[in-house]
């Protein structure tokens, strides 16, 4: 299940005083709202992504909010037919995820509900402060394969009475630990998402629809 918090809009109550030429102005005014309201829910999101994470790939937090993106923000936009906004992390397209998005989705939402992560094969791949790493704090994609490859390194687990996990052999003949396989990693809460979301929504969505209807209002016709 994507992480994901949704915005809506009721607003018969508003619309219930005003002539009908301004009523058909009121669905495209919140969508824009819904919509605006959501990219700095979004915005705000990503911001706070780069304090509290380690280092966080561009990757990630274009995963949030892409400043630079159609729509910046990830999920579903409103429309006049449909007043809802849905923030999705990581999503591409409306309703598309490939294998490196729905990873951004699942970093996201263990980040923000807590929760035990298992690996997609036989274990996760979890490096030790001996592995090198790049600026990002990670593993690269092809460093498992690259490091087997040296004659010094190799995979070993409790058939050899080690730890599962990748070792390097020392010249004195010695074992270091370069990345450990573990069966399951558990996480704690430390990103509030939704608590992000909903204070956005709570002190702009108003804002952005006063806006949104008096520019719609400029453009109505009566008739």
């Amino acid at each position: 299940m994507p992480a994901k918090i949704t915005v809506k809009s009721n607003l018969k109550s508003f619309t219930r005083k005003l002539p009908p030429y301004l009523k058909r102005q009121v669905p495209f005014a919140t969508s824009v709202a819904l919509n605006e309201t959501a990219k700095k829910a979004a915005k705000a999101q990503r911001a706070q992504a780069q304090r509290i994470f380690d280092r966080p790939t561009p990757f990630l937090l274009n995963g949030i909010y892409s400043p630079r993106g159609r729509g910046s923000f990830r999920g579903r936009r409103a429309t006049k037919r449909d007043l809802s906004a849905v923030l999705i992390p990581g999503l591409k397209g409306r309703n598309r995820f490939d294998d490196a998005s729905a990873r951004i989705n699942e970093v996201i939402r263990i980040q923000t509900e807590g929760g035990t992560r298992l690996p997609e094969k036989r274990a996760l791949v979890v490096p030790t402060s001996s592995a090198r790493l790049n600026r990002y704090g990670n593993l690269t994609r092809n460093k498992v394969q690259s490091l087997l490859a040296r004659s010094d390194v190799f995979s070993a687990g409790r058939a050899q009475g080690l730890p599962p996990g990748i070792f390097q052999r020392r010249r004195d003949g010695s074992l270091r630990m370069l990345i450990a396989y573990e069966p399951r990693a558990r996480y704690s809460p430390e990103f509030p998402y939704y608590r992000i979301a909903r204070g956005v929504v709570r002190s702009q969505f108003d804002k952005e629809f006063r806006k949104a209807f008096k520019n719609a209002v400029r453009t109505a016709r009566i008739r």
